[in-house]
């Protein structure tokens, strides 16, 4: 079902409100991606986007759908809620707010937790009418891994063998952003004459960027914000890809979210088992910053990273990535004071 919605375009003009949620930050960016795209054509200009949290005030959001706003006639509301125990928490309110989408006024909703099929029968409960759509992203197992791999491959008329398939998925299956950048760099070097699959991926997995962007995670984690300005402004000066400097940023701010809020349930060393922290070095750096981090830091850091991903991707503002993106870096940076 995933992969049929993955390759789907999800959107549809009968469609007023779009729920997509799971644990695959990949799938769920890519939907949200596909609509955006689609409604900008529409000319679909406005775009609020709001972290739910528990003590959210609806009467805002409902003003939003209920008032015409006269410089705007579309809108979209873009609802965040970093947990499933949030969203459950305000279903009422998420009803009522459903029955006032129009075509006019779209509702897209985002969660971040594991969609188990009780909460998915939920949110069908919720959007049973014709207006609304759910799109499952969780994380893909062993089977789909290998299925949604093999599919990627066909796309670019290309076959692989078990070496490429083993190690694809002993290095990339927890991160299939990077993996998807990666087929689609063998896909480009196809009709080189040298065109070895393998030593494309084998050159991903020793790539240098990828270094210098955990070297920025650890110098923001441990809140060393010299060093991770001057990190930021030498992968300006190389000029690194900041889609996938953005992907290993949400990433990790949004892993030292769910410890952060697991922190006050259980220890640290059950939290970094069930998160599959292994490494020493990575345990000490979110250990450190979970001592100095706060809700409210945790809200203005995410609110700023929704904010650089929304602007990296609309293409609304005027060279954003060649300029405005390494300055909302440094801005990053120092929320992490």
């Amino acid at each position: 079902m995933l992969l049929n919605y993955f390759y789907k375009k999800i959107y549809n003009k009968n469609f007023f409100c779009y729920i997509i949620a799971g644990d695959e930050l990949f799938f769920i960016k890519k939907n949200i991606n596909s609509l955006f795209n689609k409604f900008l054509k529409l000319k679909f200009i406005k775009n609020n986007v709001i972290i739910v949290d528990k003590n959210f005030i609806w009467d805002y959001i409902f003003s939003k759908f209920s008032i015409t706003d006269i410089f705007y006639e579309k809108q979209i509301i873009h609802l965040i809620f970093l947990n499933t125990n949030i969203f459950l928490k305000f279903i009422k309110n998420i009803k009522f707010l459903i029955n006032l989408t129009d075509k006019n006024n779209i509702l897209i909703i985002e969660i971040h937790n594991n969609i188990s099929l009780y909460i998915e029968k939920i949110i069908k409960n919720i959007i049973n009418n014709k207006f609304s759509i759910f799109i499952k992203c969780n994380k893909l197992n062993n089977i789909e891994f290998i299925n949604w791999t093999n599919y990627c491959f066909q796309k670019i008329n290309l076959t692989i063998n078990k070496n490429i398939y083993n190690l694809l998925q002993n290095y990339f299956s927890d991160n299939l952003i990077l993996l998807d950048q990666i087929i689609k760099n063998i896909s480009l070097q196809k009709k080189n004459q040298n065109f070895s699959p393998l030593s494309i991926i084998y050159n991903n997995i020793n790539n240098f960027i990828l270094i210098k962007e955990n070297n920025l995670i650890n110098s923001l984690l441990v809140g060393n914000i010299e060093n991770s300005i001057n990190i930021i402004k030498h992968m300006k000066h190389i000029q690194q890809n900041p889609f996938l400097i953005l992907n290993k940023l949400q990433k990790n701010i949004f892993l030292l979210l769910k410890l952060y809020r697991n922190s006050k349930k259980y220890s640290l060393d059950i939290i970094f088992k069930k998160n599959k922290i292994i490494s020493i070095k990575k345990k000490i750096f979110f250990k450190t910053s979970l001592k100095r981090i706060n809700y409210k830091k945790l809200y203005l850091i995410i609110k700023l990273l929704l904010k650089i991903e929304i602007n990296i991707k609309s293409f609304i503002i005027s060279n954003y990535i060649e300029e405005y993106f390494w300055i909302d870096l440094e801005r990053l940076a120092f929320l992490f004071l």
